[in-house]
């Protein structure tokens, strides 16, 4: 039920990113948001406080991200915790992410190779989840 719940936001914005043609700028906007989310520990306990009231926390959503993120998806934020899903915001923005990839063709490649590659060759790559787990 939960996944079916993450999966109908992540659908509505996904459709809003295809409506105004965004879906690429949106997707990364959305990359980028998960990854600060994820390491903010303390925002995230605040968000997910249950003491905390809804109006303190969209105004926090407001201060922190308004001019920094596009309106449509600080809305889509604030619509999130006015319906109590807030818990779920990882799992609906991951779920958004693979719709625009899928949409816009996207694959993710993982490169084994028996030598470094050049600086050249790594601007086109990121870390693999491996890697980044063993770098901590």
């Amino acid at each position: 039920m939960a996944k079916l719940i993450s999966k109908t936001y992540a659908d509505a914005l996904f459709e809003l990113a295809v409506e105004e043609n965004q879906t690429v700028e949106l997707g990364q906007e959305v990359q980028d948001l998960l990854t600060i989310l994820k390491e903010n520990k303390e925002f995230h306990r605040f968000m997910n406080h249950p003491k905390i009231p809804k109006e303190e926390k969209k105004t926090a959503l407001e201060n922190i991200f308004r001019g920094r993120i596009k309106e449509e998806l600080l809305g889509f934020l604030i619509t999130i915790v006015d319906k109590d899903r807030y818990a779920r915001i990882e799992e609906i923005l991951e779920s958004f992410i693979t719709s625009v990839k899928e949409y816009n063709h996207i694959g993710t490649v993982y490169v084994t190779t028996a030598i470094e590659l050049s600086p050249h060759c790594l601007l086109y790559t990121s870390p693999s989840p491996r890697d980044a787990h063993e770098s901590r």
